[in-house]
């Protein structure tokens, strides 16, 4: 059954992707067409999550756009307003709307295959005091710009500092390079020249220029000039994987030889015991000199063992059995979060595989989508596994059990990705940066956890709740917890400190987060270095990895 909901949740899923791919169909340009550039974002340069709108900046506005009003980018002042006017705007894909990104078009003349000289956009007047401070406080702060065209994005820092001086020059002339491969645009830089010091002048005109070249490079390659491949692909960075898969192949033959080595102990000493009930005094250490070897590891295990032996029951270890089935406190949220990491690892899963199929890394609009249609979708195996184990162990509270499930991962998401970056950016006085949806992605938020991620996970509840089946254990379980001595006030006073929960829980991530560790200092040293990750087929076998050592070590 797992197996089945499993297949049918990742066949919808590919679907999906198939849909939310971008085809070559849809860049394709005639000779003369005019080919959008829009603009998107600006931000410091030091740090990637304070990112503003375009226009937050004054620069020079679309013809069809009326200046409404000017703010300042300035911490606690504002920036220029996004409604501005009705300027033609990009079709928001999903990252956008959940970023609250817009994407204006310019209204740059480029056309495809014709070069366009130097061309005037705008002269804006920086003797107002809320315009020039903009700009000193965007030079200052080493502010660059992002620029958008036919999916492919523009960096370019908009000022560059003098040699011989402390002091800033504010770039104004967009000298642009595209490059076209039959009729699709594969390849697009922007050098920013002509710099200017705010000082000296009273206005500035900001201008471009647009050269066309042709280029060997196929469609489905043109995304391959953003990738660092020295940064990604070499020796220290394969020499690090293979030094955290030592680890974990030494973990898992630690577990396995202290396997081996209680299962052999405990049948030496039951193969004894067993011996000397058959035999009784017949036989005898000089006869057989393994009996007398197997009957001293027995006596040596000590009285609870010996006693244990005579009445036919099992001893040490071997009676965990009865207590490890037996329904825990709190089984109900035990439940929801085992659901819940389920959802998480298959959620994972899709995307790293959807990533080695197809070139998810090309796109960060695609790859947005496919995750945000794999976590929505994972509803199913969150309801399933979480339903299906609360079953199982017995559970009687329903209600509140499923409430929670379905709150888990929607609350736990809204508070890493919303709430925390928001008072971040508020503490460090960004209060207009980017970052929480726009309406419209906050309205596709709200209505893909009420009508998407709610019934699915109920779905798959009713799936596990009706053809799962009840808890059929093994074995016997106990009805009382049976006391351990290392804790509370059965707590031994020969018991060793490092034997406390209170220890062993934290080194039990130890391990596991040195396997993963070097993976996640490459994806966070890519976002903070503007980056972009595409080795996930490292990541997917560091992924496997980690399961392993966390089910080895816990």
């Amino acid at each position: 059954m797992n197996v089945r909901v499993c297949a049918h949740v990742f066949a919808l899923l590919w679907c999906g992707v198939i849909c939310a791919g971008s085809s070559a169909s849809s860049h394709k340009y005639g000779h003369g067409q005019r080919v959008p550039l829009y603009g998107v974002r600006v931000g410091p340069l030091e740090n990637p999550f304070e990112k503003y709108d375009y226009f937050s900046l004054p620069f020079c506005l679309p013809p069809d756009i009326a200046p409404s009003s000017l703010e300042e980018i300035i911490p606690n002042s504002g920036g220029r307003s996004n409604n501005a006017g009705d300027g033609e705007f990009a079709s928001p894909s999903l990252m956008d709307l959940m970023l609250g990104i817009t994407r204006r078009d310019l209204g740059l003349q480029v056309r495809f295959r014709i070069d366009a000289p130097r061309t005037e956009m705008c002269a804006v007047d920086v003797s107002v005091a809320p315009v020039r401070d903009a700009f000193e406080h965007a030079l200052r702060n080493r502010f660059w710009l992002e620029l958008s065209i036919d999916e492919l994005p523009i960096y370019a820092l908009i000022g560059q500092q003098q040699r011989s001086s402390d002091e800033w020059l504010l770039m104004t002339h967009m000298k642009m390079k595209a490059q076209y491969n039959g009729p699709y645009v594969v390849g697009f830089a922007v050098e920013m020249t002509d710099g200017v010091l705010l000082r000296d002048v009273s206005a500035v005109e900001f201008s471009y220029e647009v050269e066309w070249q042709p280029s060997s490079v196929d469609f489905t390659e043109r995304f391959e000039v953003y990738l660092d491949l020295p940064f990604f692909e070499n020796r220290l960075h394969l020499m690090a994987l293979a030094n955290a898969f030592a680890v974990g192949l030494l973990m898992v033959g630690v577990v396995a030889a202290l396997m081996l080595r209680a299962l052999r102990r405990d049948q030496d000493a039951y193969g004894a015991a067993l011996e000397e009930d058959e035999f009784g005094d017949s036989v005898s250490e000089s006869d057989d000199p393994r009996y007398g070897e197997k009957r001293s590891r027995a006596a040596a295990m000590g009285t609870v063992a010996a006693a244990a032996m005579d009445a036919g029951q099992l001893y040490g270890w071997r009676s965990l059995h009865g207590d490890v089935f037996r329904e825990p406190a709190f089984f109900g949220v035990l439940s929801s979060f085992i659901g819940t990491g389920m959802a998480l690892l298959f959620t994972v899963v899709f995307v790293l595989t959807g990533s080695l199929a197809g070139s998810l890394y090309a796109s960060p609009q695609a790859f947005t989508t496919c995750s945000t249609l794999a976590l929505t979708f994972s509803g199913v195996v969150s309801g399933y596994y979480s339903a299906g184990i609360y079953r199982r162990g017995g559970g009687s509270h329903w209600h509140r059990t499923l409430v929670f499930s379905t709150a888990l991962l929607p609350c736990v998401l809204l508070v890493l990705l919303l709430a925390v970056p928001k008072m971040w950016l508020r503490v460090l006085g960004c209060n207009n940066a980017l970052w929480t949806p726009s309406r419209g992605g906050a309205a596709l938020i709200a209505g893909a956890v009420v009508f998407v991620w709610t019934p699915l996970h109920l779905f798959g509840a009713m799936i596990a709740r009706h053809f799962r089946g009840t808890g059929a254990n093994p074995c016997a379980t106990n009805a009382l917890p049976r006391p351990i001595e290392q804790l509370g006030e059965y707590r031994s006073p020969t018991s060793r400190w490092w034997s406390s929960p209170a220890v062993l829980i934290p080194l039990g991530g130890v391990l596991p987060f040195g396997v993963v560790f070097v993976e996640v200092y490459y994806v966070v040293a890519s976002f903070w270095n503007y980056k972009f990750y595409f080795v996930f087929d490292l990541m997917l076998a560091v992924l496997l990895m980690l399961v392993v050592v966390t089910s080895c070590s816990s």
